[in-house]
C-alpha cells in the first residue's frame, strides 16, 4: 500500500513537469540570460546591378530606333560553391553539458556530416543548449553547420564570444559548444 502511494506521488510530479517543460513557466519568473542566443548581423544579400535601357531616338520623324536591350543578370553561383568544404574547417566539439562522452558523441556526428577530425574536448562552462561558435570568415559556413544539426536560428556567433575551452588549439575554426539540448 505504502508504494503505491510513493507511486501516485512519482506520477503527479512528472506529470507537472510535462507541463512545464510543454507549457513553459509564467511569465513572472527571471529569465536565465544563458540560454538566450546573442545577436548576430546578417551580412547584407547581394543584389543585382539595375539593367539600363538606351532610350529610343528618333532617326526621321516618322522612323524611331529600337531601344537597345542588355541581358538581364542572372545568379550562376551555387550558395555552397563559395563556402569551403566541410573537411576543409578545423572542427572541435565541446562538452559543455557535463555528460560523459557528449563531445564525442558530437564528433562523431560532425565527421558524418563530412567534417574531418573533430577534436572532441571538454568546455569549462556548463550550458543548456547548444551553439556553434565561428573563425573569422566562417560565419557562412557556421550557419550551414547549424542548419545541419537543426539547431534555431541564432544559436551561430563569434569563436571570440565561445565558453573557455581550456584545450582548444589556436588552429579551430568552427567549435561546437554541446549543450544538454544535444548530449
Amino acid at each position: 500500500m505504502n508504494h503505491q502511494w510513493m507511486a501516485y506521488v512519482v506520477v503527479g510530479l512528472l506529470s507537472v513537469g510535462a507541463g512545464v517543460a510543454i507549457a513553459g513557466l509564467p511569465s513572472d519568473t527571471p529569465v536565465d540570460p544563458t540560454i538566450i542566443p546573442p545577436t548576430t548581423t546578417e551580412a547584407p544579400v547581394p543584389t543585382a546591378p539595375p539593367t539600363t535601357v538606351a532610350p529610343a531616338t528618333t532617326v526621321a520623324p516618322a522612323t524611331t530606333v529600337a531601344p537597345a536591350t542588355t541581358e538581364p543578370l542572372t545568379e550562376t553561383t551555387d550558395p555552397e560553391s563559395v563556402l569551403p568544404d566541410r573537411g576543409e574547417i578545423v572542427t572541435a566539439a565541446a562538452n559543455g553539458a557535463n555528460i560523459a562522452g557528449a563531445a564525442g558523441r558530437m564528433a562523431e556526428t560532425l565527421e558524418e556530416l563530412g567534417y574531418a577530425d573533430v577534436t572532441p574536448l571538454d568546455g569549462a562552462e556548463l550550458v543548456d543548449l547548444t551553439f556553434v561558435y565561428f573563425g573569422d570568415g566562417l560565419e557562412d559556413a557556421a550557419q550551414r553547420l547549424a542548419d545541419d544539426l537543426e539547431l534555431l536560428p541564432g544559436f551561430v556567433g563569434p569563436l571570440a564570444d565561445a565558453p573557455e575551452v581550456p584545450d582548444l588549439s589556436d588552429d579551430v575554426e568552427i567549435l561546437v559548444y554541446v549543450g544538454a539540448d544535444r548530449a
